[in-house]
Formats: C-alpha cells, sequence, structure tokens
C-alpha cells in the first residue's frame, strides 16, 4: 500500500462528527458531504437559518463562507448582515455558543474571510483561514496536522 493509499484509508476512517457548513455553492456543499460521508453535516445557506441551527445544536466543526449571494462575488461593499461575516460576529458575540467547535472560514474573498478570522480571533475564539481550494486540493483537515508532524496548518497568505 503506498502512502496516497494509506491516507486514503485513514481519512476515511476518520470521523469529525456534528459539522456545520455555511455555503452557497452547491459543488461546495457536494464535496464537503463526500468527504464528511459518515458524520452528521448540517448545510445551511442562509444567515438566520444558520443562527438557528448554531443556537440548537452543538456542533464540533464550523465551516464558514463569506459570500453567500451570486451579488457578493467581487463586491466593493460589505453586506455584513447576510454574508458569512454575520456569522462570525454572532459567534464572536456569543462566548459560551459553540465553544468547543474548530472554526474554518474557507471562502475565497481573503478580504472578507480575514474580517471574520479577526472578528472571531479578537473574541477569543480560534479560528483559521483555508480557502477552499486548499481544502480541495490538499485534503487539509484538523486530522491531518498531527499525522504531518505540524501542530497546526500550514500558514496561507494573509492569515
Amino acid at each position: 500500500m503506498d502512502s496516497y493509499e494509506l491516507h486514503s484509508t485513514i481519512t476515511e476512517q476518520i470521523r469529525f462528527g456534528e459539522i456545520f457548513l455555511l455555503e452557497d455553492d452547491e459543488r461546495r456543499c457536494e464535496w464537503f458531504a463526500k468527504r464528511f460521508k459518515g458524520d452528521e453535516l448540517d448545510v445551511s445557506c442562509e444567515v438566520e437559518q444558520a443562527k438557528e441551527l448554531l443556537q440548537t445544536r452543538t456542533y464540533d466543526s464550523i465551516f464558514l463562507d463569506h459570500d453567500l449571494m451570486p451579488e457578493h462575488y467581487g463586491a466593493t461593499e460589505s453586506d455584513d448582515e447576510r454574508t458569512g461575516y454575520a456569522i462570525a460576529a454572532f459567534l464572536a458575540s456569543r462566548p459560551d455558543l459553540q465553544r468547543a467547535a474548530t472554526i474554518m472560514v474557507h471562502s475565497f474573498n481573503a478580504d472578507g474571510a480575514m474580517r471574520m478570522v479577526e472578528e472571531l480571533r479578537s473574541a477569543g475564539r480560534q479560528a483559521e483561514y483555508i480557502p477552499f481550494h486548499f481544502l480541495e486540493d490538499h485534503d487539509l483537515m484538523p486530522e491531518h496536522y498531527g499525522a504531518t508532524g505540524r501542530s497546526e496548518p500550514p500558514a496561507v497568505a494573509g492569515g
């Protein structure tokens, strides 16, 4: 068995438990569903529904996108109440909510993603920015940090 086959076998056996995903892109949702097959995955693309789920369920991992509507892509003005930033601010303002969850921001919008991470970190939460294509191309998921000898994810530009 080569290292790729071993990595795939180990990855298939690892379970994350309860996962929350804030995402509007169907292709990404399909990737997350495949990646977390066997885990409980709740998906929302709307801020109010996301708040409801985050208040009523307990998650082990939280994945947040920034741009949730086509008009957000490439926008020069912020729309904080209808983007993932609203959820970052929501979690930051409620210190006991989802406290144990790992939070990863996976948006292609680096500026928006970094604002989210900064908001979460300023509230004392641990949050990381890993663009979706890094997750997709390199399977940079939390369980792999220890397996590669790293204690944390690799540095990402701007993060």
